[in-house]
């Protein structure tokens, strides 16, 4: 999914982890998020080296982010609700480099299994969906996803 948001944050400047902050560019956004959604929905879409580039990512995320006092507080906070013990670093490491295409394109096809839901806050006078194209984008993920 990394190469979603670097795909996007290359072509699309202003859109920064799919919060949008311009209404000029919503459409577009989700457009381009359904249509990535799709590919990977589809076992053998992501290979290999989009997988391991991926996990990359996200393990050092989440490290670099545990380096801040302030989020690795969160963290512990969140473990304890969660799990009801702080579980070490290396667990969660761990379950990420578990992660297989296979589990990728299963939960793409559980997000896009059902209708999207968009949300907008604030004046969306300039928001200007094609929803019938968006829900026609929507079922045909649905089709796919429910067909593998």
């Amino acid at each position: 999914m990394s190469d979603i948001l670097l795909d996007m944050s290359s072509k699309f400047p202003s859109v920064k982890h799919f919060q949008i902050f311009t209404s000029d560019f919503a459409p577009r956004a989700v457009e381009v998020a359904i249509k990535e959604l799709t590919a990977v929905a589809n076992p053998g879409e992501v290979d290999q080296v989009q997988l391991y580039r991926a996990k990359q990512s996200t393990k050092s995320a989440i490290l670099m982010n545990l380096e801040s006092r302030m989020v690795a507080s969160e963290d512990i906070g969140r473990q304890l609700l969660t799990y009801g013990e702080r579980k070490p670093v290396e667990h969660f490491l761990k379950a990420i480099d578990a992660i297989s295409a296979n589990d990728i394109a299963s939960v793409a096809q559980k997000l896009t299994s059902s209708p999207l839901t968009m949300a907008s806050y604030g004046d969306d006078e300039g928001l200007k969906l094609n929803v019938e194209r968006i829900e026609a984008a929507s079922y045909q993920n649905s089709l796919v996803s429910n067909s593998v």
